[in-house]
């Protein structure tokens, strides 16, 4: 599972997720949950905040990258390391 939460302070904050830089359709919170990650998932992810009561500020939080080869590598390489230490 992924989950992403990116803490923001105030009230009446408008959440807006992106992936890849398209916006995620019903993503509006400030947590990111992907309950069963496949690799349709790989991408970039990124959270806007805005609110009515400043309309000119946009915050965007820093992007956070899925790469399920990355992990599978890792993976792979600790079972070989436990095989070949018989355990």
């Amino acid at each position: 599972a992924l989950n992403i939460y990116v803490p923001v302070g105030g009230a009446n904050n408008i959440y807006q997720w992106y992936k890849n830089g398209l916006e995620l359709v019903g993503e509006t919170t400030d947590s990111l949950i992907i309950s069963a990650v496949s690799p349709t998932d790989i991408a970039d992810y990124q959270l806007q905040i805005t609110n009515a009561a400043l309309p000119d500020l946009t915050l965007l939080s820093g992007l956070y990258t899925l790469d399920l080869a990355t992990s599978l590598t890792d993976s792979l390489a600790l079972v070989d390391l436990y095989n070949a230490t018989n355990g």
